[in-house]
């Protein structure tokens, strides 16, 4: 799957116009979390060709990414899950609960590289939870693995626009290159990734990336539903 030019004119458009407080500016200049370009009129054959190809996962948001071009070192994502009710974390790794799409959007940048080890992702997962991205620990179990990351991950596309799919739960990384600025939306599996208001609550008192979430709260209640029965289209009205 592949952006277009308009399609990538309206994320580098919506992107500049950004102004929510940024973190982890060492790793990445500036991020947008769920500005719901997705959703938008330019992006409905985009979003029904993601439908097709994933037909048992609901797209939720999307977000952007602007880097120097320095490598975006292996992590598990955990903060953009914040608003999300993760009962076992080993088993959402296990069962890919959660699949990305990461396009590049700006010529030459860095590659996509994944690495699809569960127990190692599950490892990740939990120095993430217990020290934070990018802590001390973090960065010294990346220099310890640096040749297992050498020899086992798999290299994708850095074409501009074109989409490539991975489990973000599990170790990924994208080397070093020219500034770039990444385009990736957010799926969750049908009928087992669950919300609530208080999961809501919680994600944002532990990242400001969930900020963006707050509109959900009037989605929601103290009941925990599945993410995909809630409207997430809606979070992009709200937003306007």
């Amino acid at each position: 799957m592949k952006l277009n030019t308009k399609q990538i004119d309206i994320i580098l458009s919506n992107f500049e116009n950004e102004t929510q407080k940024q973190v982890h500016q060492q790793v990445w200049k500036k991020r947008q979390y769920a500005p719901m370009n997705i959703y938008l009129q330019e992006f409905d054959q985009l979003r029904n060709l993601i439908n097709e190809k994933f037909e048992f996962y609901t797209i939720l948001f999307d977000i952007v990414f602007e880097s120097s071009g320095i490598c975006t070192d292996w992590h598990c994502d955990y903060e953009s899950l914040g608003p999300f009710i993760i009962e076992s974390n080993y088993n959402s790794i296990k069962n890919s609960d959660f699949i990305s799409i990461h396009f590049n959007i700006t010529n030459d940048g860095g590659s996509l590289v994944t690495l699809n080890w569960k127990l190692l992702s599950y490892l990740y997962n939990i120095i993430i939870v217990w020290t934070g991205i990018f802590s001390g620990l973090h960065i010294l179990t990346n220099n310890i693995l640096k040749p297992i990351f050498y020899f086992f991950g798999k290299k994708h596309s850095n074409e501009k626009g074109i989409g490539n799919y991975f489990d973000n739960m599990r170790l990924h990384s994208v080397t070093s290159g020219k500034p770039r600025i990444s385009y990736v939306i957010r799926l969750a599996r049908e009928k087992t990734v669950k919300i609530s208001k208080k999961s809501i609550e919680n994600g944002i008192k532990r990242s400001d990336a969930c900020l963006s979430f707050i509109p959900l709260l009037d989605l929601v209640n103290d009941t925990p539903v599945f993410s995909s029965q809630i409207p997430w289209k809606l979070l992009c009205e709200k937003q306007s």
